[in-house]
C-alpha cells in the first residue's frame, strides 16, 4: 500500500513508517485490505480492485466468467494456471491505470486478447505489443475458434503494464499480430 499522506510504499502495518499516518483507517475507508488474497471460489463479488495496493487472485474450480480486475496505482496478480475452465468461452476484463497486472494462464490454453493500450506496455509471452502511444489489441491463437475451453482476456492499459504468461512460457504470439 502507498501512504496517501507522503506517498511512500508501506508493508502491511497499521502506520506508515515514513510519516506515521494511520494506514488502517485508510484501508477501512477504501473497504479493501492493505494486502490481500482473493480466493475466487469463495468470492462474493465478481470484481477485484487494487487501489494503491497489491491484490492476488487465485482459485480452483471457480467461476471466472465476467470477472473484472482493476489496478489503479497498484498491482493485480491473477494466478489462473491451475484453474479448470468450463467448456465455452471464459471472459475476464483487466484494467491497469498507472498500475501493473500480471496474468498467468493455464498451459496449452486457447487465448483471445482484445482491448487497448495507451502509453502502456502489453506483453504476451516474450512478445511486446503496442506502439507506445495508442494501440488496439486484437489477437487469438490459431485453435481458438475450435477449442472446447477458451480464455478471452479483455485488456485495457493506460500508463500501466499488463503481462500475460503461462507457467511453461509456451504462449505463441506472432510478432505484430496483437495490435492493429
Amino acid at each position: 500500500m502507498y501512504c496517501p499522506k507522503c506517498g511512500s510504499q508501506s508493508q502491511v502495518s497499521r502506520f506508515c513508517r515514513s510519516c506515521g499516518a494511520n494506514l488502517e483507517v485508510v484501508s477501512q475507508v477504501l473497504g479493501e485490505p492493505s494486502h490481500g488474497t482473493v480466493k475466487l471460489g469463495n468470492r462474493q463479488e465478481n470484481a477485484t480492485l487494487a487501489l494503491f495496493n497489491k491484490q492476488v487472485v487465485t482459485g480452483r474450480d471457480a467461476e471466472l466468467n465476467g470477472h473484472q480486475a482493476v489496478a489503479v496505482f497498484g498491482q493485480i496478480f491473477l494466478e489462473l494456471a491451475d484453474v479448470r475452465l468450463p467448456p465455452g468461452e471464459t471472459q475476464i476484463s483487466v484494467v491497469s491505470v498507472f498500475g501493473e497486472a500480471v496474468i498467468v494462464v493455464p498451459d496449452e490454453i486457447e487465448l483471445r486478447i482484445t482491448g487497448f493500450s495507451a502509453f502502456s506496455g502489453v506483453r504476451v509471452g516474450d512478445q511486446h505489443f503496442g506502439n507506445g502511444l495508442v494501440s488496439v489489441l486484437d489477437f487469438k491463437t490459431a485453435g481458438y475458434d475450435r477449442a472446447v475451453h477458451r480464455l478471452h482476456l479483455d485488456l485495457s492499459a493506460i500508463f500501466g503494464a499488463i503481462n500475460v504468461s503461462a507457467p511453461s512460457g509456451d504462449l505463441i504470439a506472432a510478432p505484430g499480430s496483437l495490435c492493429r
